[in-house]
């Protein structure tokens, strides 16, 4: 066991709780469990390399490097610092919008438009049926991760990491390929003398 597992044991619940949960309130605070852990983690494991030396400061030297250049170590080292000092939300959901006919009647549309100003939401819907009783529904879409600002610098969703195009951008998908990264250095890093 080396100093890092309970931190990592913590992100890896974050992700099965992540991955359950249909509350995005729940979600989100997961996701920043899950961020504050593997830089937790990070600093530990970079600590005892600076501390034991020998090779392990090539392990800090290289590590440090990759997750300045690699776009999903960067991202998530930056989303945790956006998130930790409230500067932004890294993680967001799409909103759809469901209508029906309150009765279950089918309903013929000619056109719909939607606009979006000062908090409102307006439909404009232009139907032949003059007896329609609509029920408009807003429901919750998947989150997703977001483009957001720290210290100055717009940081993007990833599209790759260690030189391959990441296939899933989910944020549970993008935080099982952080989790294996983070596990498999720290298992590397407290095998050296």
């Amino acid at each position: 066991m080396n100093p890092t597992d309970k931190d990592i044991n913590i992100a890896q619940s974050a992700i099965e709780a992540m991955s359950k949960t249909t509350d995005f309130n729940e979600f989100e605070r997961h996701w920043q469990d899950y961020l504050f852990r593997i830089e937790r983690a990070w600093e530990t494991a970079s600590n005892y390399a600076k501390k034991t030396g020998g090779k392990c400061q090539r392990w800090i030297s290289n590590n440090s490097t990759l997750r300045k250049k690699d776009p999903l170590l960067r991202f998530l080292k930056h989303a945790r610092d956006a998130e930790t000092h409230a500067v932004s939300a890294t993680v967001d959901r799409s909103i759809k919008v469901s209508l029906a006919d309150r009765l279950g009647r089918k309903i013929q549309l000619n056109s719909a438009s939607v606009s979006f100003e000062d908090g409102v939401l307006t439909l404009d819907l232009q139907s032949p049926d003059k007896s329609v009783d609509w029920l408009p529904a807003l429901l919750p879409g998947d989150p997703y991760l977001t483009r957001f600002k720290t210290r100055g610098e717009w940081y993007n969703p990833p599209t790759y990491h260690l030189n391959e195009k990441i296939k899933d951008f989910h944020p549970v998908a993008i935080a099982i390929l952080g989790l294996e990264f983070y596990r498999k250095e720290f298992t590397e890093v407290f095998s050296l003398k």
